[in-house]
């Protein structure tokens, strides 16, 4: 379909797509530290801190909001910031409200090796954290390369229904692939369940004579 003129307009207009590279961090071994203690620094210390990391914010002062987070993950050191506080952490976020203390930090984090995270200018940190959304049997994180917070609350909230409606689709075939341990045919079964075809199969609740038969050890019995 051509676009109009507006619509060539906005595409050309577009700012550079940023370059997204996702971690899974095994949340209760990771050590955060947060300086500044208003309201960005509260919002990353629940984020942080809700998922199971241990969290430190230091501060001169902190907002209610800080004060009132009930975890035992969190912790709070009242004082300004100093170079040596950095050290054991894995993760730092800057936020405070001072330009010239922000920088000193960036630059102490890049002399030191640690991924940081700008508060006040996302695009000047080395990570960013995204949108979770989560059903029981899945996680997902989402970041639009733009940046747009309300489009991904609105996409993540549409995939978290798709991801509950594959809930226990998920719980059977991980079960399954316990049980296959050891088998040479394992990948071979795995890939045959992990289908399209399979998944119909599953939702009708006609899954079980197929499964059956592929697990048989002298059945090649196509889907």
């Amino acid at each position: 379909m051509k676009k109009t003129e507006s619509q060539v307009s906005l595409l050309d207009s577009r700012p550079e797509q940023a370059s997204y590279m996702f971690l899974s961090l095994l949340a209760d071994k990771i050590k955060v530290l947060i300086i500044g203690g208003g309201k960005a620094a509260s919002i990353k210390a629940k984020s942080f801190a809700g998922r199971g990391c241990r969290v430190t914010v230091v501060s001169p002062e902190f907002s209610p909001e800080i004060t009132l987070l009930d975890t035992g993950s969190l912790s709070l050191q009242e004082g300004r910031y100093q170079r040596r506080q950095l050290d054991g952490y894995h993760l730092v976020v800057i936020a405070t409200d001072n330009n010239d203390v922000n920088r000193q930090i960036q630059k102490d984090c890049e002399q030191m090796a640690k991924l940081y995270l700008m508060c006040g200018d996302p695009g000047e940190g080395q990570f960013v954290t995204p949108l979770m959304r989560e059903s029981e049997e899945a996680i997902l994180a989402l970041n639009t390369r733009q940046g747009s917070p309300r489009t991904s609350v609105f996409i993540a909230e549409k995939l978290r229904k798709e991801l509950e409606d594959h809930d226990s689709f998920i719980r059977v075939v991980c079960e399954l692939r316990e049980q296959l341990k050891g088998r040479d045919d394992r990948d071979e079964i795995l890939k045959r369940v992990n289908t399209d075809e399979f998944f119909e199969l599953f939702r009708r609740g006609q899954h079980h004579d197929v499964l059956r038969d592929m697990l048989s050890p002298d059945s090649q019995r196509p889907l």
